[in-house]
């Protein structure tokens, strides 16, 4: 997850310390409108069982679980780059050498080839090479800004035994803590102009009180479905307030193994499969000569496993520990310590539960029937 932009909605345009919301309420602010899903955290759908992968969980365990940006794609950025930049310099060197055997042949053979070769290269050399040379230097920039970003962001820490948020706040070296049923979470529909177009946006937004409830920490995801923001908030809440067969299951770090892997699985689905030319499938042209040759063709093109090498970097080098207080904070606590929802959070949950159930409508469906419900019992 990233910091806000000045594009979404902020804890001032959504009115979060003024008038503090409630789960299904839907807001206006100056770009379109949010809907809650907390605080006191609600399920935005009917439970159903199943646990969902997710890129950006880094770790689960019993006691805590980290959100963060993994390293997954990581090794496919330095490819492209790799890739990118060698095969401009193979189209070069092959235009160098038909242009070599063109002049040859143009001048009857009075010189040999590599004399033309070597004449065309020294005059393309020297642009060529600053072009490749900037080239480079971008595709460099955009692989160690991206690592050094992320590694000024800490992880979000879920502390399910305790039911509080580990976070760190813009330019604080020291970890701020609040309350799991604090935590105001929403999706944001926006609406911006590009001066001839109109264009709509969606977020997933969060915001974390910190000192004494005074400041908010805003977070937010791009996403590009309603359904997306829900199932990252259902990633964290159903850690948090359901058993086990509901947590999300952490993606994996992309490592050398990972290339280890995918070569064998590569290679067994080869040797069992039936040997093709060519088949495609889902976007992958599968287990086919022609799909084995492209995969080592494309990885020796790429050197092999340095991609992955350099993915190990980058997690290593984001992944900063977590200070001494908050390994303390974040050790297993016996389960009569443990800390209890509230009894408004499992009233209110076990009453949206219900209205799920009858297949009444959605989480702004209940709040909106609650609301009628206050009012009539004025």
């Amino acid at each position: 997850m990233r910091r806000k932009k000045t594009t979404v909605p902020d804890s001032g345009s959504l009115e979060l310390k003024e008038r503090p919301p409630r789960a299904g309420e839907v807001r206006k602010h100056l770009w379109g409108e949010a809907m809650f899903f907390s605080p006191r955290p609600m399920p935005t759908w009917a439970a159903g069982e199943g646990r969902m992968a997710a890129g950006e969980v880094l770790e689960v365990n019993e006691t805590y679980m980290d959100i963060g940006q993994s390293n997954c794609g990581k090794a496919f950025q330095v490819q492209a780059g790799i890739g990118i930049l060698m095969g401009g310099f193979w189209v070069f060197f092959m235009a160098a050498i038909a242009m070599g055997f063109g002049l040859q042949y143009k001048n009857y053979y009075d010189q040999s080839f590599f004399y033309y070769f070597k004449e065309i290269a020294s005059e393309i050399s020297p642009p060529l090479g600053y072009i490749f040379l900037i080239a480079g230097g971008i595709y460099l920039y955009a692989i160690l800004y991206t690592t050094f970003r992320k590694s000024r962001q800490r992880p979000l820490r879920l502390n399910r035994q305790r039911r509080e948020v580990c976070f760190f706040p813009k330019g604080r070296d020291e970890p701020a803590i609040c309350p799991w049923e604090e935590v105001v979470a929403w999706v944001a529909l926006s609406t911006g102009s590009t001066g001839t177009n109109l264009m709509q946006s969606i977020t997933f937004g969060m915001a974390l009180p910190y000192d004494n409830g005074e400041n908010y920490w805003l977070l937010h995801q791009d996403v590009m479905l309603v359904t997306q923001a829900q199932e990252a908030w259902e990633t964290m809440r159903r850690y948090m307030d359901e058993g086990p067969e509901c947590w999300p299951r952490p993606m994996p770090p992309e490592t050398r193994a990972t290339f280890d892997d995918i070569r064998y699985r590569r290679r067994e689905m080869f040797k069992r499969g039936t040997k093709r030319w060519f088949w495609s499938r889902q976007q992958d042209i599968g287990p086919s000569w022609l799909g084995l040759f492209w995969f080592y063709f494309w990885n020796l093109f790429c050197f092999w496993k340095f991609p992955y090498w350099v993915a190990e970097w980058d997690q290593k080098y984001s992944m900063k520990p977590m200070p001494a207080s908050i390994d303390e904070w974040s050790a297993p606590l016996p389960e009569e310590q443990w800390t209890k929802p509230s009894p408004e959070l499992l009233k209110e949950k076990a009453e949206l539960e219900q209205f799920y159930r009858e297949e009444r409508g959605t989480i702004h469906d209940f709040y909106r029937a609650r609301q009628a419900a206050d009012v009539e019992a004025v």
